[in-house]
């Protein structure tokens, strides 16, 4: 019995950090890229107090090339070049069906999503993002100077390329 007292007084005593860990961070906030999975989406680190949280965030309104797919290394590079190590200001719009957060970022006035689809190493995920006007606008551009991968005769989108895998 005093083992089982033990436990519960330890449990009562760590539960606000447990609690805290797993909050979900404030709308927007400011957090270090510790690592790029691929060409819209990376790792943060989120310092809040004592307690440090890694959160996956996804890029809202952009979809990059896979890294199986042409151009999905390059833009998996432009994503950290312009990300990794560097702290970002994020703001969330929510969380996708991976339990991904998904969010706007930006390195001081430089807009993260909007440079990957100006820079032509993502497309303007439409399905998700219907009213985001200035990417469709960018991706055209980007298309229309044949930057990135916009290069290729004959470019397949990341959501038709998963379909067929």
């Amino acid at each position: 019995m005093k083992r089982l007292s033990f436990v519960a007084a330890l449990l009562c005593l760590a539960w606000p950090s447990l609690v805290q860990a797993a909050s979900t961070p404030p709308a927007q906030f400011v957090a270090r890229c510790v690592a790029i999975t691929d060409g819209d989406t990376l790792k943060v680190l989120y310092v809040e107090g004592e307690t440090k949280t890694e959160i996956k965030i996804r890029l809202f309104g952009i979809d990059a090339p896979e890294k199986s797919q042409a151009f999905g290394t390059q833009a998996k590079k432009a994503l950290s070049d312009l990300a990794f190590g560097k702290d970002l200001t994020i703001t969330s719009t929510g969380r996708d069906r991976y339990g991904r957060l998904l969010a706007w970022l930006a390195v001081g006035s430089t807009p993260i999503n909007a440079e990957m689809v100006k820079a032509g190493f993502a497309w303007h995920y439409r399905k998700y993002a219907p009213k985001e006007t200035e990417l469709a606008q960018l991706e055209a551009d980007a298309r229309e100077n044949r930057r990135g991968l916009w290069i290729d005769a004959a470019p397949v989108a990341p959501w038709d390329y998963r379909q067929k895998k």
